[in-house]
């Protein structure tokens, strides 16, 4: 998430998230989002749909992951 945060700020203007569902457990949840935004360089309007899955382990994250249906570097600094 670190590297999320890093990633953003200079390549969107204007996001939006729009969270569609969200389901829990004790120990794991998932969201469904929309985000919305313009991006930066280009001006382009953007428009991804985005799924995060948790596991969490002694009131901490253990595991993420996430599918998208766009392209994402979050590993790749900004």
């Amino acid at each position: 998430m670190v590297n999320r945060l890093r990633w953003d700020p200079g390549r969107f203007a204007g996001p939006v998230y729009d969270i569609a569902d969200i389901a829990a457990s004790e120990d794991r949840f998932a969201m469904r989002f929309v985000h919305t935004t313009t991006m930066v360089q280009t001006g382009d309007s953007f428009r991804t749909e985005v799924n995060y899955f948790y596991h969490l382990e002694d009131g901490a994250t253990s595991e993420i992951w996430s599918l998208s249906d766009s392209d994402y570097d979050y590993k790749t600094p900004p």
